[in-house]
C-alpha cells in the first residue's frame, strides 16, 4: 500500500465513528450482526484485499461490471463486526471499510 492510502486509512482507523456516520448509517452499523459478510468487486484479482467492500452482493457485482471487455471477480468474506471500520450509505453502496491487513486474518472466498 503507498503511503498516499497508509495516511488515509489511518485518518479513517483515528476517526469517532459516531463523526464518520450519519445518525442513520449508526443506526444500521449498530445492528449488524457480530459477524458480517462483505463482498467486494474487482477486475483484477490483485485488488481482492481492497479498502472498500460492501454488505450488497449485487452491487459487489456491479463493480466487477462495470467495465466493458474486462475480467470480472466478485470476493466475500466474513468479518468481525469490530474490524470494520465503519459505514456509509452514500450512493446506495451500503460500504463498509476495513483495513486490507486486517483481512489476511480471514478467508477471501471468490464468489463468481
Amino acid at each position: 500500500m503507498n503511503a498516499q492510502k497508509i495516511k488515509f486509512l489511518s485518518w479513517f482507523q483515528e476517526a469517532d465513528k459516531s463523526y464518520l456516520m450519519s445518525k442513520g448509517e449508526q443506526k444500521k452499523f449498530n445492528v449488524l450482526p457480530e459477524k458480517v459478510t462483505i463482498y467486494r468487486g474487482v477486475n483484477n484479482p490483485k485488488y481482492k484485499r481492497g479498502f472498500s467492500w460492501t454488505l450488497d452482493k449485487r452491487i459487489a457485482y456491479w463493480f466487477a461490471n462495470r467495465y466493458e471487455n474486462k475480467e470480472s471477480y466478485v470476493y466475500e468474506c466474513a468479518v468481525n463486526k469490530e474490524d470494520i471500520i465503519c459505514y456509509f450509505e452514500i450512493r446506495n453502496e451500503k460500504e463498509a471499510k476495513i483495513d486490507p491487513k486486517v483481512l489476511k486474518e480471514y478467508e477471501i472466498k471468490a464468489v463468481n
